[in-house]
Parts: C-alpha cells; structure tokens; sequence
C-alpha cells in the first residue's frame, strides 16, 4: 500500500489478494527519498519535490496508519508492516534500497520460511495503480523485479474508472486529430 490506498474497505488490491491467495501479508511502502525530485525510478525529473515529507499529511500519516493497523488486527487478526524510512531507516530499510527491494527480500523470506515447513507457496504482489507518469514508472520497476524474483505481479485499480490511454481524447490524439476546435470557427 502507498499513501491513498489505507482503507479496507473498499481497497482493490487488498480485496484481490484476499480473494486469491490463502494468506495476505499487508505492507505499506513510503520512502521519502525515493519521492519527489532526484527520487527513485520516475522522479528522476521532476522539478518539485513531492514527497509528503514535512506536510500536514505526514502528520496525519501517522495515525491513518495507526487506524489501517487496528481495522486490519480487528478484522482479520493480521497487522500492517511498515516499509519506510521516514524518521530515520530501520534495520530492514538501509538507505541503499529501494521499497520494491526490502518488499521482495520479505516476501522471499516469508516465502523459504512456508516452504521449509513443506507446504505449497505460490507468491504475487498487489498494488493499486496510480497514473501519475512517475508512479507508473515505479510500478513498472515493482513489475520487472517481482517477475524477476519469480512472483507474479497484479496491478489494481483504484482510483480511475478507466485507464487513461483508453479516454477517447487520447486515441484522436494519436491519430494525430485536432481535438478542441475554437469557439468562433
């Protein structure tokens, strides 16, 4: 999960994942470092910083986070795990990696631990899809290293009824179409 996504209730990605795997392992992912200007794949030209980093909204973080922990334990008897280096980076966050790299060490862990114990695992990481051009860029990053390491990726949908490649608007663009005509004509 990433800032936007900390609800349950109407969550795509969380309802996917309930609903394809036996066991769900919920994560929320921020880094500031990795946002805004000179950040990780996608941010690399961005002239503002768009981290949350600072803001009123990381003040409320904090407690959404809180909330989402409680609803998750209270529902489901699972707890979130936080991926963040905002406050300092903890032992599973160094500075050197990534999100999508601590994610998958976790996700490779939890995985040996399930199959030493001789059970069956078959892993795959759920996200809800964002359209910023930078955000698509990490998750295409999120893509290419889950296929890598051997999980299967899925990406939901969230916050947009279509994608915007589909809005009409960009298939006459592509056709090379004029798409707004001036009032007086």
């Amino acid at each position: 999960l990433r800032c936007g996504d900390l609800r349950v209730r109407d969550n795509p990605a969380l309802h996917q994942a309930a609903s394809e795997c036996d066991e769900v392992l919920v994560c929320f992912g921020w880094r500031p470092r990795e946002e805004g200007r000179g950040g990780g794949p996608g941010a690399e030209n961005l002239t503002a910083d768009w981290s949350l980093e600072g803001t009123a909204l990381h003040l409320l973080l904090g407690e959404a986070l809180r909330s989402l922990d409680a609803r998750l334990r209270a529902l489901y008897g699972g707890r979130l795990l936080l991926l963040s280096d905002a406050g300092g980076p903890p032992a599973s966050a160094r500075a050197d990696r990534s999100v999508v790299d601590v994610l998958l060490e976790l996700l490779a862990a939890r995985v040996a631990g399930k199959q030493e114990a001789g059970r069956p695992v078959r892993a795959a990481v759920y996200w809800n899809a964002r359209a910023e051009p930078w955000e698509r860029r990490r998750e295409e990053a999120l893509e290419a290293a889950a296929a890598a390491a051997g999980y299967q990726a899925r990406r939901c949908s969230a916050f947009l009824f279509r994608e915007p490649e589909a809005c009409p608007i960009f298939e006459a663009v592509g056709r090379g179409q004029h798409i707004f005509k001036a009032f007086w004509e």
